[in-house]
């Protein structure tokens, strides 16, 4: 039976060329910003904070890209099935609040992401930024 766990997540790309902002763990694993939410907050909420927590910057949410379902099986073996939420979002300024100093922002193109990123779900939702972009 797979754990059940809800995620929002943050399609950012970057102002000045076409790179998308992703989270490298120390493993080398890469992931969309965002992460779980935490008792009652709001997506919103829950995306702000765990940006800031992932990179040590402010974010503004604009639109709401969709929901997607990822089966997998975690670090531990567990088989988890994660519901992601994505929207996508601009990096505002630094606050200084990194708490996750094990992840490092870095900046890559749809191609590396495509093969890169860990998630399916978190390919989906950059093709699907990507799309809208050029739109």
């Amino acid at each position: 039976m797979y754990t059940k766990r809800k995620g929002v997540y943050a399609v950012i790309f970057h102002a000045t060329n076409d790179k998308v902002a992703v989270v490298q763990t120390e493993r080398g694993h890469c992931f969309l910003p965002g992460g779980g939410l935490n008792g009652d907050e709001t997506e919103v909420d829950c995306l702000r904070r765990e940006v800031r927590e992932e990179t040590g910057y402010e974010v503004s949410v604009h639109c709401f890209i969709g929901k997607a379902t990822h089966h997998f099986y975690s670090m531990t073996n567990e088989p988890i099935e994660n519901e992601g939420t994505f929207y996508i979002a601009q990096l505002l300024y630094q606050t200084g609040e990194q708490v996750d100093v094990d992840h490092l922002l870095i900046w890559l193109r749809e191609d590396q992401a495509e093969r890169l990123l860990v998630h399916e779900h978190h390919r989906w939702a950059v093709r699907e930024g990507y799309r809208r972009r050029r739109i």
